[in-house]
């Protein structure tokens, strides 16, 4: 996903349903792989600049364990494809950045970018909005606000020093 003014663009999305055993979550990671090698290794990544995905949400109860799985694979994946490009972003700090404030919830997240003219289907949508934001913040700083670029500047400063 990534963003154009206020237009929301869709490349690629990944849906997977519920596994039945283990081996089947492992195909699944592996399908998952696949299919983000595939996004990633077509035309579109000629245009990559930035990417950023959102980090954990540490006080989630469900799946903890899939999801980490999952989560660690794309961050090897990515890490290895765009090492200077790449952007592992805490979910408050995108929240911050898209409402002000790193407390709201998702439901302040969805509004925040519905008064921006910004229709998505889900929640889940909207985060990934708003990491599409966050990583045009990151590229260009156009259009941003001056807590946004605040927000950015902090995140930028605490992480940066790593990517040397």
């Amino acid at each position: 996903m990534w963003v154009q003014g206020n237009e929301v663009k869709f490349h690629h999305i990944i849906k997977m349903g519920p596994v039945k055993d283990w081996r089947e979550g492992v195909y699944r990671i592996r399908a998952i792989k696949d299919e983000l090698a595939y996004v990633l290794y077509s035309e579109v990544s000629l245009y990559i600049k930035c990417i950023v995905l959102e980090g954990y949400s540490y006080g989630s109860r469900f799946q903890s364990h899939q999801l980490g799985e999952v989560g660690y694979m794309f961050r090897d994946y990515l890490l290895d494809l765009f090492p200077s490009k790449f952007y592992v972003v805490p979910p408050k700090t995108l929240v911050k950045f898209t409402t002000g404030n790193g407390n709201s919830k998702k439901k302040d997240v969805a509004e925040k970018l519905q008064s921006m003219g910004i229709e998505l289907p889900t929640s889940h949508h909207y985060d990934a909005c708003s990491a599409a934001m966050f990583a045009q913040g990151i590229c260009t700083r156009e259009g941003l606000s001056k807590p946004q670029i605040a927000v950015l500047e902090k995140y930028l400063g605490r992480n940066e020093r790593f990517r040397q």
